[in-house]
């Protein structure tokens, strides 16, 4: 399938669940998480969730993280104004937020973050085929900023629905998740 296929499908998916749905599916990927054998990170990088999307949520994630690692670091996105680039904030309990233009919530201030202090990344996507590759919204923010993340920085995305079999129009600059956690199960993909 081709990546704006794959949108308006994965679109018009996510718009039929209600919010039960998703408090339901939300569980079951937290339930995954906590089962995986994923290494406790000293500091990661998350998506903040576009609701009106209706994108999984992981800070339920973070705080199982945190509860395991109460010096656990936390880095967020914020667009850098006037480019399609994305810089790392860190993130704490006074941090004050504001909505950017697609709705998301980003801070106002902070910390700068290099990309390479992070373990493990929250990658956002609409839907992830079986190799690993993800498509996202089409603007590339991720992609650009997982190049800069450490080779050995754990990539993993989060959706309420299975992979396709395979994304036909990709990109030499996509980078693939390591692994992507739906209600059902956890997918791990072999690094190209």
């Amino acid at each position: 399938m081709l990546k704006r296929d794959i949108r308006i499908s994965f679109l018009e998916r996510r718009s039929r669940l209600t919010t039960a749905d998703v408090e339901t599916l939300e569980e079951s990927i937290a339930c995954r998480f906590r089962e995986s054998q994923i290494p406790l990170p000293a500091a990661i990088h998350r998506f903040m969730p576009a609701r009106d999307r209706c994108e999984p949520d992981p800070t339920p994630l973070v705080a199982w993280l945190r509860s395991r690692n109460p010096g656990l670091r936390e880095m967020v996105p914020r667009i850098i104004p006037g480019t399609d680039r994305l810089e790392s904030i860190f993130v704490r309990s006074d941090t004050l937020w504001r909505f950017d233009t697609w709705g998301i919530p980003e801070p106002v201030e902070g910390a700068s973050a290099s990309p390479s202090e992070a373990d493990l990344v929250f990658v956002p996507l609409l839907a992830f085929d079986k190799s690993g590759h993800r498509v996202g919204y089409g603007k590339g923010f991720y992609d650009r900023f997982l190049t800069e993340c450490r080779i050995d920085c754990i990539r993993i995305g989060l959706s309420w629905f299975g992979p396709v079999d395979a994304i036909d129009d990709l990109r030499p600059e996509d980078v693939p998740l390591h692994l992507c956690i739906t209600p059902e199960r956890i997918y791990a993909f072999p690094q190209l």
